[in-house]
């Protein structure tokens, strides 16, 4: 018998073809419109793209890899039960797998028990194999046989009610397949639930719930603070303080898991997603903290276009500056012309360029050539 995710098993065939194709024409408009420059303005400047920009890119990329990676693991997570035994397979790559996937002979199962999870909702109750060197911690409600038409037809039946009362949503937990299953090959007494002591399902604790939730909202800030709230850059940013920063923040996460969760490859997985999305934020958060720490305030500077198109400060006292000069803005310079900048030494010690002085040239430019 072959069990499936029941969340995911709705979205198999046609309809799973019709989520993907969306999400496969949503995420280049998304993301390809704004850098392509057609809005104009900042959007602009980004084609083509410099060294920020590809770094963003790759740490969006980078996130939206993560995420397919985790979906299609919900998708090809399995259990499969036989007269030998229950395994189950994670459907992680290869690499996040080791320690993940399990087996349990069914001579190696001492007891089986049901245990009341955290939560006091009947269909997320958990039974408990325990094994001669290994225990497994299963919830059968999230297990559906796609080959069982009276299982397939529990979940049906679930969305057909608002609200379960607790009766009803204990008989529909002992029909899964999986409770049925176990009471037979096992011996499960459904009759005996006990108190659970912890919740062994990484992915649903609240520490990965927390961290997951964190990330989303840390990479949520960082992608509209970045394309819509600042007007201040980087001369030079500092790639190392973000990298330390996500470290940080990942070592964190990590050290709030309970230590039987840390030796589970999805707590690295969660760990560093997290740890990614602090260290997105902090590439708009410490132009903030620098700004917000500035005593001497903008101040302009007078700058000298060279031959290997970089602008050098004439009075020496600001680093140097690159622009992408294939747009057609920046071509109507030559080497030897002379441009203000504003820009800003604020109280974490770099340097910041204020742009839009420059956003509004480049809107008269095109303006103009439009």
């Amino acid at each position: 018998m072959l069990l499936r995710n029941r969340s995911v098993e709705g979205l198999r065939g046609w309809r799973g073809l019709m989520l993907m194709a969306g999400l496969a024409l949503a995420l280049p408009i998304a993301v390809l419109l704004p850098l392509r420059g057609y809005l104009g303005g900042f959007f602009a400047t980004l084609w083509p793209p410099s060294a920020p920009i590809l770094t963003i890119g790759a740490a969006l990329l980078g996130t939206v890899a993560v995420i397919v990676v985790a979906v299609r693991a919900q998708f090809a997570a399995q259990l499969l039960v036989d007269a030998i035994g229950i395994r189950y397979r994670s459907g992680w790559p290869a690499p996040f797998r080791v320690g993940a996937d399990w087996q349990l002979r069914w001579s190696e199962v001492r007891a089986a028990r049901a245990v009341a999870a955290d939560r006091a909702e009947p269909l997320d109750r958990v039974i408990e194999l325990v094994g001669e060197g290994r225990s497994a911690r299963l919830v059968p409600w999230r297990w559906v046989d796609p080959s069982d038409a009276s299982d397939l037809a529990l979940t049906t039946e679930v969305r057909d009610h608002l609200l379960l009362d607790p009766r009803t949503a204990q008989r529909f937990w002992e029909e899964t397949a999986l409770v049925r299953v176990l009471a037979e090959r096992a011996r499960l007494d459904i009759a005996a639930l006990e108190a659970a002591e912890a919740d062994d399902d990484v992915q649903s604790s609240p520490t990965a719930i927390t961290l997951a939730v964190g990330m989303i909202a840390a990479v949520l800030y960082g992608v509209v603070d970045i394309f819509f709230g600042l007007a201040e850059y980087y001369v030079r940013a500092p790639y190392l303080a973000f990298v330390a920063i996500g470290s940080i923040a990942a070592a964190f996460g990590w050290s709030r898991f309970a230590a039987r969760h840390r030796r589970h490859p999805q707590t690295l997985a969660i760990v560093v997603m997290f740890g990614f999305g602090v260290g997105l934020a902090a590439y708009p958060l410490l132009l903030r903290v620098n700004a917000w720490t500035d005593q001497g305030g903008r101040r302009d500077h007078e700058y000298l276009l060279t031959d290997d198109g970089r602008w050098i400060a004439v009075d020496g006292d600001t680093p140097a500056l690159t622009f992408d000069i294939g747009t057609g803005y920046w071509r109507q310079f030559q080497p030897g012309d002379r441009k203000t900048f504003t820009l800003r030494r604020g109280g974490l010690g770099f340097h910041q360029i204020d742009m839009r002085p420059i956003y509004r040239e480049q809107r008269e430019f095109y303006r103009g050539a439009g």
